[in-house]
């Protein structure tokens, strides 16, 4: 009785993480899912909250400022979404203007 217990506990947890993993809202889905013009709302629909959020001035080390052609035109709020696997560092960002309309977006990757 312990036994089926046990394994029927196991095999509750391996599937509770797997659906958690699967329902996960990523930024990843979000850079193939959304189109410019797409809302900031739509984006947290998607993604959720991001990492942080800069106004469009900051490099992908917020400590650092982009040059001047690095910056996006009309780009007043750039969130970001830090990857939590940091085998290889990457970082997702999205650009919107005034009215909360995706401008830009790319995906950042180190090595």
């Amino acid at each position: 009785m312990k036994r089926i217990f046990a394994i029927t506990s196991i095999f509750g947890l391996i599937f509770s993480s797997a659906l958690i993993l699967f329902l996960k809202k990523t930024p990843s889905e979000a850079m193939e899912v959304l189109k410019i013009g797409s809302s900031y709302s739509e984006l947290l629909d998607i993604a959720g909250e991001p990492s942080y959020e800069t106004d469009g001035t900051a490099w992908v080390e917020p400590d650092f400022k982009k040059t001047e052609d690095q910056i996006i035109p009309g780009c007043v709020k750039e969130v970001w979404y830090e990857s939590k696997v940091k085998i290889a560092p990457s970082k997702f960002s999205f650009c919107f203007d005034s009215e909360e309309k995706l401008i830009h977006k790319y995906h950042w990757t180190s090595w």
